[in-house]
């Protein structure tokens, strides 16, 4: 799937993790930080091998990782995981995180910022303070 695809496609999974978070009390950093380890562990090669494997089924793959992932899923995420998988969608639990992030963001209105500086725009920095 193309990018855009990808990104339209995983919208809706976003709003719903979103909203689930709002629901819950501390969800929106628990639901952050389980989108984020559901991201990496389905980019790991083992992990993929085993969500790509056409003779396990969705319900198969959705116990795989729930249980892979183990106390850092909520009963709430692991119901999202299976629902990911009965619409074979574990795929996009990445880019559904990234998507997550900016509602997150947006709602609490924050903006992250990296600063870069090289060794002159650290020398001209010391100068000024």
């Amino acid at each position: 799937m193309a990018e855009a695809e990808l990104a339209t496609v995983a919208r809706p999974y976003a709003r719903a993790a979103f909203a689930t978070a709002l629901e819950e009390a501390d969800g929106l950093v628990s639901w952050s930080r389980m989108l984020a380890l559901l991201g990496a562990a389905v980019v790991e090669p083992a992990v993929e091998r085993m969500l790509d494997n056409p003779a396990n089924s969705g319900l198969v793959a959705a116990q795989w990782l729930t249980d892979l992932m183990g106390d850092d899923l909520t009963a709430s995420g692991a119901n999202f995981v299976k629902v990911l998988a009965d619409f074979d969608r574990l795929a996009l639990i990445a880019t559904i995180g990234e998507q997550y992030e900016v509602l997150k963001a947006n709602h609490e209105k924050t903006v992250e910022v990296s600063q870069y500086f090289n060794e002159i725009g650290r020398a001209s920095c010391r100068e000024r303070v």
